[in-house]
């Protein structure tokens, strides 16, 4: 059975039910990764092959040397071909993790929260979750910079992004992708704060008391990066807040984009290739 959050019976605004049997639809391989700092969560839509080859074809053979390993989390998918082409993917590469929850932006928290139980029962050798998005470019190498200017103290209780305190539900706006209907969130109307979506990392091992503490949210919306937030809240664990976390809009040289830990593109797939390349050049 789902976990006893609140629900409202509203047809635009479809029932999140976290906490009913899940399904793994394709398994990445992670059983041969040992001591790296970061496993990068990255999501992804099902269809989205151009981008996933993309992210490889840059970070492949790379990525362990660099300490860290990507895998993509997905949602299931009615389109036949993509099905067959994710199947293809997960067969050659091992980096896919597929569930059979719903597919679309507003069961994006059953992805991300579905990932972290898979990878926290796996109790792997690495130190960092990173969750991100599939057209976000990350620095490590600057990821690991900010990280070592932590205490120990703090790296081992890390919740650290582009973080937003004392923020409000958006119950009014219907035409904005952010908007929850009051019924759902009552009184709550307070987010005490959350790190934005793009990309976040937290310490692998706080990631049992996080999925403890979720289920004694009072209800899970569709904003993923909130109930992350509020899951984080409850357990005591703060938002580290970074300076040049992500360029949200994009950024034109490469001196100004090495500057941030998280790029994101504003021109879409053609901005994913320029960040890459200035990584590249490094």
């Amino acid at each position: 059975m789902p976990f006893q959050y609140w629900k409202v019976n509203i047809t635009s605004y479809p029932t999140i039910d976290y906490g009913k049997p899940v399904e793994v639809l394709n398994q990445p391989i992670l059983e041969t990764i040992h001591q790296l700092d970061f496993l990068n969560l990255m999501l992804s839509r099902p269809c989205e092959s151009v981008l996933r080859s993309i992210v490889r074809n840059n970070t492949k053979a790379i990525q362990h040397s660099q300490g860290y390993h990507t895998v993509f989390v997905l949602s299931s998918t009615n389109n036949a071909s993509c099905s067959e082409m994710i199947g293809n993917e997960s067969r050659k590469y091992g980096d896919i993790l597929q569930f059979n929850n719903p597919e679309g932006y507003h069961f994006i928290t059953l992805s991300v929260f579905h990932a972290f139980q898979y990878v926290q029962k796996m109790k792997m050798p690495i130190k960092y979750i990173i969750k991100s998005d599939s057209d976000c470019v990350i620095n490590i190498k600057a990821l690991q910079d900010r990280l070592s200017q932590l205490s120990a103290a703090h790296r081992k209780e890390l919740y650290m992004g582009n973080c937003r305190f004392n923020d409000t539900y958006n119950y009014e706006r219907k035409e904005l992708k952010n908007y929850v209907p009051s019924a759902l969130i009552k009184n709550r109307v307070r987010i005490p704060y959350y790190a934005t979506g793009g990309c976040y990392v937290i310490s692998y091992n706080v990631l049992p008391r996080l999925l403890i503490s979720i289920q004694h949210l009072p209800f899970i919306a569709h904003n993923e990066d909130v109930n992350v937030g509020k899951g984080m809240g409850i357990a005591g664990i703060p938002c580290s807040k970074q300076r040049m976390w992500i360029a949200r809009h994009g950024c034109h040289s490469q001196a100004e984009c090495l500057d941030y830990v998280v790029m994101h593109p504003k021109e879409g797939m053609t901005d994913v290739i320029r960040f890459y390349s200035y990584l590249n050049n490094t």
